[in-house]
């Protein structure tokens, strides 16, 4: 139904939460830059296969609470090379392993993993070859600690580390 769009650039499903693998494959071949699939929590690393084949893909949003997207997913992410932003806050089942997958995203600039909290040092250390990352967020990402962020630490980067309430009312405490 969507491949008489050919001028299609920009698709929104944010909250689309009927929205499965099956309709991702329809998305194949139209010239999309930016798509929100934020709380779509019917996704699984097979639909993020199918995006993998959206080359002018720029943005891309999933999350959250969406306990399909896993570290193969993340793989067929790889593809997506001119990717600038990406948004995988709370992608719990996203560890270490997967932030591996997006070392060679070499065009990304925002990143958020808000809330994927099995990511450790490790995993941010594959982060550090990202030289056009701007913003960072590690919003609730327990595993993270003062040792990975010194390895990340750049004037060009921006990064939003907290990990309670408390952190941003009281800094230091």
């Amino acid at each position: 139904h969507l491949r008489g769009l050919e001028s299609l650039t920009t698709l929104n499903l944010s909250w689309c939460q009927r929205v499965t693998d099956a309709g991702l494959k329809d998305l194949r071949g139209l010239p999309l830059e930016v798509l929100e699939l934020y709380g779509c929590n019917r996704l699984t690393d097979a639909g993020l296969a199918y995006l993998s084949a959206l080359d002018r893909l720029r943005v891309l949003s999933v999350g959250p609470s969406v306990r399909g997207i896993t570290d193969e997913g993340l793989g067929y992410l790889a593809a997506l090379t001119a990717l600038e932003r990406l948004n995988l806050s709370w992608c719990e089942e996203v560890t270490d392993d997967g932030l591996a997958h997006l070392s060679g995203l070499n065009a990304l600039e925002h990143l958020d993993l808000m809330g994927c909290s099995a990511l450790t040092d490790a995993g941010l250390a594959h982060l550090g070859r990202l030289e056009r990352l701007e913003r960072l967020n590690l919003w609730r990402c327990e595993g993270i600690t003062d040792d990975a962020l010194d390895a990340l630490d750049r004037p060009s980067l921006k990064l939003h580390v907290t990990t309670q309430v408390k952190d941003l009312l009281h800094p230091g405490l």
